[in-house]
């Protein structure tokens, strides 16, 4: 198993480790939700981090309307 200190960006999104939350015994990821160095995190995360982006600020890519859609309900906390 590696080290703390080894581990310099999530294993699963690449965040680096200055922007991780400390948690009572782990790390949290702010980009993907999982811990950063266990590689747990969301799989889909650049796709949901787009889609709340477009949420906010509004279809500027083809594709876009679709991704918002298929991911409406977590941005909005439906």
């Amino acid at each position: 198993m590696t080290k703390q200190k080894e581990i310099v960006n999530c294993l699963t999104c690449g965040t680096g480790k200055d922007w991780w939350y400390h948690r009572l015994f782990s790390y949290k990821c702010p980009i993907c939700g999982g811990n950063p160095l266990k590689g747990n995190g969301r799989a889909d995360w650049e796709d949901f981090s787009r889609a709340e982006m477009v949420a906010m600020f509004g279809s500027r890519r083809n594709g876009d309307t679709e991704l918002l859609t298929r991911y409406r309900k977590e941005v909005n906390n439906d």
